[in-house]
């Protein structure tokens, strides 16, 4: 069988064939694009030409799937290099690290990918965006303890992340909050964005719970809160500190 065949080549080599069926894709890779793959299609019919992908021993896509799916579609040989992988979350760690030309990774790419791979610290993040609906960067941003936009959010996929104790604690308190603003805010609850978050995590620090030192944290970080138009700033303000004297109750 080809796929056995192909262990006997070494790494690097560019192979050639017209067997498609061999070819299979990684769950946990990123969707195939659309509008790449037009674009590509139509790159590929003037110059004639496809650059190799790059598979591992079983013959999962690492890199290159929407050269195949191009090369699929017009007929052309699929040419491929092969390199040697330990197991599924090497290969997706590989999947990561290769893909790097074209499309940018994600908040949610990472997410998933690192998730998958069995990153506990990602898993943690996923199921938290999950349960309380917000953003990849929030809830990135809560276990991190520290406001992480979406261009910020790197992470090395063969690096692995434990997820510490504190980060359980404070994320598990946040999403408390979260909920808690839905409730006081109604629909304006889905208006949480990483100003909200930055201030949040600003105030969970404090070490004693009071109303005063409620209303004082949001006077002096109301730059970092986007008030929606329909919501005045006195409302946000009575919101953040209901909620803050909620807690007090909880933890007195």
């Amino acid at each position: 069988m080809e796929k056995e065949r192909n262990q006997l080549f070494s790494e690097g080599e560019v192979l050639v064939t017209s067997d498609y069926e061999q070819f299979e894709f990684v769950d946990g890779n990123r969707p195939i694009n659309k509008t790449n793959l037009k674009r590509l299609e139509s790159q590929v019919k003037i110059s004639g030409y496809i650059d190799p992908i790059t598979c591992c021993q079983e013959m999962y896509i690492l890199d290159g799937q929407h050269r195949f799916e191009v090369a699929k579609k017009i007929g052309y040989a699929i040419q491929y290099k092969i390199v040697r992988v330990d197991g599924h979350k090497h290969r997706l760690q590989l999947i990561q690290r290769l893909n790097t030309a074209g499309k940018t990774w994600s908040p949610a790419d990472i997410l998933r990918i690192n998730s998958m791979s069995g990153n506990e610290f990602m898993k943690a993040v996923e199921d938290f965006v999950q349960k309380f609906s917000v953003g990849v960067p929030i809830a990135y941003s809560i276990f991190r303890g520290e406001v992480e936009t979406s261009d910020q959010m790197k992470v090395d996929p063969e690096q692995d992340y434990p997820i510490a104790t504190k980060d359980r604690e404070r994320a598990a308190l946040m999403g408390i909050w979260l909920e808690d603003f839905r409730k006081i805010l109604g629909n304006h609850g889905s208006h949480f964005n990483l100003g909200y978050i930055k201030f949040m995590l600003k105030i969970i620090g404090y070490e004693n719970y009071s109303h005063e030192v409620m209303l004082k944290g949001i006077e002096s970080s109301w730059g970092d809160i986007e008030t929606p138009s329909d919501t005045s700033s006195a409302d946000w303000r009575n919101a953040f500190a209901e909620v803050y004297n909620s807690q007090e109750e909880k933890v007195a």
